[in-house]
């Protein structure tokens, strides 16, 4: 899941990861000029951020408000079993073992309808645009044209080589249980009834897990 003020600049710092560090640091108007010098604005651009863990962590939702309070966010969903499966699989590829403090890190990720109504007390929602995971990957074309209207930018023609994967898994994914699947439809399903409460396009036909 992720958050974007705008797109990046050409070979900026994709995920920059700036607010992660206020769980026990002071916040101040000159952390805020700092934030604000990795986003100039060249004439007829945007730039921004790309930093999952916002959503994530409590207190960055509130600073990035404070910092940024115009911003536009996009924030990307995935079936939630689906994306724990796929972040133990990342973690594990990365550190070579995982833990159940992995595990309990990753289904907290997945709850997106909270995280959303978090975001939604801080920024308008028309401030916001929810993507979904699967309709891109089905049709990168239009979520492409959806997220450039969005933010504002021309959106023709498309971007060439949207259907090229980028960055694909190749370790073998980290098995789930019988029980914990069980467990974690039986867990995610109100939050996911809630985010179809706050994404009406939100396509439950593509999440058989929840469908």
């Amino acid at each position: 899941l992720s958050l974007h003020d705008a797109l990046p600049i050409s070979g900026a710092h994709k995920e920059r990861h700036f607010y992660s560090r206020f769980f026990d640091t002071e916040f101040t108007n000159g952390h805020i000029e700092d934030y604000h010098r990795w986003f100039p604005r060249p004439p007829g651009m945007v730039c921004g951020e790309w930093t999952p863990q916002y959503m994530h962590q409590p207190w960055a939702i509130p600073l990035l408000a404070k910092a940024a309070p115009q911003a536009k966010l996009l924030v990307l969903v995935r079936d939630p079993l689906e994306r724990y499966q796929s972040g133990l699989t990342h973690y594990l590829a990365r550190h070579h073992e995982v833990d159940d403090r992995q595990a309990v890190d990753a289904v907290a990720r997945g709850f997106y309808g909270r995280q959303l109504d978090h975001v939604h007390r801080f920024f308008h929602p028309d401030q916001v645009l929810v993507l979904q995971y699967e309709q891109c990957r089905t049709d990168p074309v239009a979520a492409a044209q959806r997220t450039f209207a969005f933010l504002g930018l021309d959106a023709t023609p498309a971007p060439a080589r949207l259907d090229a994967q980028v960055n694909a898994t190749r370790a073998t994914k980290i098995p789930v249980p019988a029980h914990q699947r069980a467990n974690l439809i039986d867990l995610y399903r109100p939050d996911v009834e809630r985010l179809a409460e706050l994404v009406p396009d939100l396509d439950l036909d593509l999440w058989p897990n929840f469908a």
